[in-house]
């Protein structure tokens, strides 16, 4: 499972079993935190998540950024929330900015792009953490 964290929602994607395919999943509103978390915990439970990638957002010069360290933080609290699978932090400098372009280049309207940007950059960060492994 791939996570998209944001200021305001978490983009969540699935990869297939086979770990070939990612696919873009929901969103879940990142406030209030407690639930946000509940909210994937048992997301993952169900969809028998065995580990999660969790985009790490760092400046073009590979330093950390505030959002970088908001999206550690947040791992952090997946782990105290009670999950105990594997959690990877992966670079996902352009993620969101690389759907964003597409959505847009696709004449997708404003209002339709915001409601799917947050699950596709999730998408885009597991894809390319699933082609690594290959």
């Amino acid at each position: 499972m791939a996570l998209d964290v944001g200021t305001k929602w978490v983009g969540v994607a699935l990869s297939d079993p086979t770990r070939t395919v990612a696919t873009p999943e929901t969103k879940v509103a990142r406030s209030p935190t407690e639930a946000c978390l509940e909210h994937l915990l048992i997301y993952a439970k169900t969809q028998g998540v065995v580990g999660v990638v969790v985009g790490l957002p760092l400046s073009l010069e590979g330093r950390v950024t505030p959002m970088a360290q908001a999206a550690k933080a947040f791992a952090h609290l997946l782990i105290k929330a009670g999950y105990t699978g594997p959690i990877l932090l992966w670079d996902e400098r352009f993620t969101t900015s690389v759907m964003e372009r597409s959505l847009i280049k696709a004449d997708v309207s404003r209002q339709k792009r915001a409601q799917v940007v947050d699950q596709l950059a999730a998408c885009y960060l597991l894809q390319g953490v699933l082609e690594s492994l290959r």
